[in-house]
């Protein structure tokens, strides 16, 4: 692992990838669950690690307010 990609391939490859079913394009990021909180990725691979109290305070913020899709 690198200080780049922390997340070690054969990881990130076990895990079940979860995408959005309202995703309707190939952009969407994907999550899975970790032993240490939550992954996600993009269609590019990358892959960011967030704590389970980090995942929680994302979707509390994502809940409050209305999100718009990005184009």
């Amino acid at each position: 692992m690198s200080a780049a990609d922390p997340v070690d391939l054969p990881e990130r490859t076990r895990r079940e990838w979860r995408k959005s079913r309202r995703c309707d394009t190939a952009s969407c990021v994907e999550v899975a669950s970790a032993e240490s909180g939550v992954w996600v990725r993009d269609e590019t691979g990358s892959v960011l690690a967030f704590s389970g109290d980090a995942w929680r305070a994302f979707l509390a913020k994502a809940c409050e307010s209305k999100l718009t899709k990005v184009r």
